[in-house]
């Protein structure tokens, strides 16, 4: 119980706490690639050297656009929103530029592009895979949308693969 608390309250702004989401979202990506075997991004030290940005799914400051289509009940729920890890993606430099302020809809095409197969799968996308990378990525939800009630849903299946990868026998 308290660890789902103090997960849910892991999401302000501070250089380290940037540092810290930048590593957890790293070991998301190399739980997920750790059981492709042909992945170049099975070991952290990978992933972390990659030219890789923090994704805000939500923007910071959204467009219009972006505010209609993710459905909040207001600015303040918008803004407590916004720092979850749930909404929050590891992609590469030139991805994220691209994407900036934009809504899911138009930035959803972009994560498609990504390299690693947790982004493509976050976006609804079923690259090719084999049967064991298939059954590992069952676990990570997948997005045609994203929504306020997605976004939440996200953060508890995050908490529970967070369990597992750190094993904390809770």
């Amino acid at each position: 119980e308290d660890f789902y608390l103090k997960f849910d309250s892991f999401g302000q702004e501070t250089v380290s706490q940037k540092y810290r989401q930048k590593y957890i979202l790293a070991k998301y990506i190399q739980h997920s690639e750790s059981q492709n075997k042909d992945s170049d991004y099975s070991f952290l030290s990978s992933i972390i050297n990659e030219n890789l940005e923090i994704e805000h799914v939500f923007p910071q400051n959204p467009s219009e656009e972006a505010k209609k289509e993710f459905n909040s009940k207001d600015q303040e729920a918008e803004d407590a929103s916004t720092g979850l890890l749930a909404n929050l993606l590891l992609i590469e430099g030139s991805l994220q530029k691209s994407g900036s302020n934009k809504a899911y809809r138009i930035k959803r095409e972009k994560y498609k592009n990504s390299k690693f197969w947790l982004v493509k799968k976050f976006a609804d996308h079923s690259p090719d895979t084999t049967k064991v990378l298939q059954s590992a990525l069952a676990q990570w939800p997948t997005h045609s949308s994203w929504t306020q009630d997605e976004l939440h849903s996200r953060q508890s299946a995050y908490k529970d693969i967070a369990r597992d990868i750190w094993d904390f026998g809770l």
